[in-house]
């Protein structure tokens, strides 16, 4: 695969990763009450627990919608095949044409947005994000909010400007040294708007790298770790 094609389908995938942040961070955004934050990550942890185990005895989501699709176009095609014979006009091949061709499209993207892994395991990168978080929030409170940003953040540029500007490989993973450098000083830009010590900024940086290189799911250990950097910085809660 080529590198643009591998960009773009990064796009696709971090897209989906950003929505999903979405929803762990608006509890702070919202200034939920606290109690309800622990029950509100509980509720994401089931349901993340059930699409996990959906996907697990249920064919991938791409092969359901595509078989779905594939039904539609064989009735599709009988109708059309049956009006045309009834006016006597002719367009059946460029109508199924254009069809075959948004059906593939629409297949590529569905590809192109599920991990390889997910394909045959199921969401885990959704499963482990959420238990991170509700991890992180259980044992640190708001301090939360460091891995969270850490996950928008510092792991969708890491991976953007990996790969499309890697060359250097961290030793012994697949991240790269650029991937790192730059989500690190993205992170670090954003929590500079709360005008933190810039050595703070750069351990909680270093922090988030060696989480997402090294450990076994990222979405898991990004937000646990980068939290307890926090917590044992002394740093303040931000939102």
């Amino acid at each position: 695969m080529s590198r643009a094609a591998r960009i773009k389908s990064l796009l696709y995938r971090k897209l989906f990763h950003l929505i999903l942040s979405v929803f762990l961070i608006i509890p702070f955004v919202i200034e939920l009450q606290l109690q309800l934050i622990t029950y509100y990550y509980l509720v994401l942890l089931i349901l993340a627990a059930m699409l996990y185990a959906t996907q697990l005895k249920r064919p991938i989501i791409s092969m359901v919608i595509s078989q779905a699709l594939d039904d539609a176009r064989k009735s599709i095609r009988e109708q059309l095949v049956r009006v045309l014979s009834t006016i006597q006009r002719s367009g059946e091949g460029e109508v199924l044409f254009t069809f075959n061709k948004l059906e593939s499209v629409f297949n590529e993207t569905l590809n192109s947005i599920e991990r390889d892994y997910e394909k045959r395991g199921g969401y885990l990168g959704v499963l482990m994000g959420s238990v991170g978080v509700y991890a992180s929030y259980t044992a640190f409170g708001q301090l939360a909010v460091y891995g969270i940003l850490a996950l928008i953040f510092y792991d969708t540029f890491s991976a953007l400007i990996g790969t499309a500007f890697g060359k250097h490989k961290l030793p012994y993973t697949s991240s790269t040294v650029e991937g790192a450098i730059g989500g690190l000083l993205v992170y670090a830009a954003v929590l500079s708007i709360f005008n933190f010590n810039i050595l703070d900024l750069i351990v909680l940086g270093i922090v988030a790298v060696l989480s997402e290189a090294y450990g076994v799911e990222d979405n898991l250990t990004i937000p646990i770790f980068t939290s307890l950097a926090a917590f044992l910085l002394g740093m303040p809660t931000i939102l």
